[in-house]
């Protein structure tokens, strides 16, 4: 029987056992940092996937992250595979355009992305730092001369990203919106397809690479609001 791990009394879709290492890694950072459920609702299982890298990593089990991440990525490989190239790129035209709904390891993005930024936004207020300050040197800068196992064009992708994001969210480098935060992080979801063309390898192996790269940065986030408690 499939045990379910749940956040503030709403079930995450999916077994709770780790489908590397088969434990339980427990919510983190905090069942109280993470939103609820239906205000990042657009798919449950990519949802569930996040929170699932974020479990493992909070619990010391690092090396879960990139076979969990794959499993996403797989499950688009095996439904394009056959596809060509232009085919694939009309697909994700009807992705983009919002006439099909974004694929896992898009909408995975968009979240990593979405707690990334809420975080920063979080720890600027708490700390009474510029939101800018936050985000380019706490978390971004910091994490990147942190972040190992990944390829460095996902982690400078990633990093310049989340710059643009903030920056887009955050006119005054201080205070941060909410709804341009969550515009900023979607878009970033969105273009995953594009911006995997930049990263060495197959558009598979880029992805994972960027998906772990997201995972990097909102786990860093995470480390740091934890800190103010």
């Amino acid at each position: 029987m499939p045990i379910t791990m749940t956040v503030r009394g709403f079930p995450i879709p999916g077994d709770a056992t780790c489908i590397v290492c088969q434990r339980i890694h427990p919510v983190w950072p905090s069942e109280e940092l993470i939103p609820r459920l239906h205000d990042l609702d657009e798919d449950p299982h990519a949802w569930g996937m996040v929170l699932r890298i974020l479990a493992a990593a909070g619990d010391g089990a690092t090396d879960c992250n990139r076979p969990l991440a794959w499993s996403a990525v797989e499950h688009y490989r095996r439904m394009s595979a056959h596809l060509s190239d232009l085919q694939r790129r009309k697909h994700w035209e009807r992705r983009r355009d919002g006439k099909s709904p974004l694929l896992m390891h898009e909408v995975m993005i968009y979240h990593f992305h979405s707690l990334t930024l809420l975080w920063a936004h979080v720890v600027a207020e708490v700390r009474g730092v510029g939101y800018e300050t936050v985000l380019d040197n706490w978390v971004i800068d910091s994490a990147k001369q942190l972040i190992l196992g990944v390829q460095e064009e996902a982690i400078n992708i990633t990093a310049s990203t989340l710059a643009l994001c903030g920056a887009v969210a955050s006119p005054d480098g201080r205070s941060a919106d909410a709804g341009l935060l969550n515009t900023q992080a979607r878009g970033a979801g969105i273009d995953l397809e594009e911006i995997s063309a930049f990263i060495p390898g197959t558009v598979y192996d880029a992805e994972v690479e960027l998906l772990m790269a997201a995972a990097s940065f909102s786990i860093y986030a995470g480390a740091l609001v934890s800190q103010l408690d």
